[in-house]
């Protein structure tokens, strides 16, 4: 009988130790590059818990900016100066990320490395003159600047603190 309620306790305590179920309705997305550490700029953040970038839409849907924790791909950033990055949102959208007070700046020639930041989301109105300064500082030829005609609502982010992995080798 001592043995049996001794194996009954073993069985309940393994049960118990089980890893926590996730919550597929809050998706996370922190990359998991073995081997590979990631570089920060600006303050130090906690990677644990980012959003994925494709939630942004969702997350604006009924507010105006919220101060999130995100992780998405880096499609380019600033060649000038690295003053800013955009992030993949979905297929066609994405955003543009600078950094709080210019404080810091990221490597000027990301394309495809994986990112975590944390800071202040928002979905806002850009200039026609916003949105030219951008292309101009993208390396956009005179003509694709001058192309610009209208102002575009689009997504923001100011990050406080930033991580990026090294892009994929293939």
């Amino acid at each position: 009988m001592k043995n049996l309620l001794l194996a009954t306790g073993l069985l309940a305590l393994l049960g118990a130790c089980q890893p926590a179920q996730q919550d597929s309705a809050a998706e996370t997305n922190v990359p998991t590059l073995q081997g590979e550490l990631a570089t920060s700029y600006g303050a130090e953040i906690d990677t644990e818990g980012a959003l994925s970038a494709r939630q942004v839409p969702s997350l604006l849907q009924n507010i105006d900016s919220t101060y999130v924790t995100l992780s998405g791909t880096a499609l380019s950033s600033c060649a000038k100066k690295g003053c800013w990055m955009k992030v993949a949102v979905t297929g066609d959208e994405d955003m543009r990320v600078t950094f709080k007070d210019y404080g810091f700046f990221v490597p000027k020639d990301l394309n495809g490395q994986e990112v975590v930041m944390e800071g202040t989301l928002k979905r806002k109105v850009s200039s026609v003159e916003e949105l030219r300064h951008f292309a101009e500082d993208a390396g956009k030829s005179p003509e694709e600047i001058a192309a610009i005609q209208q102002a575009d609502t689009i997504y923001s982010f100011e990050a406080v603190g930033v991580k990026i992995w090294p892009a994929p080798t293939e």
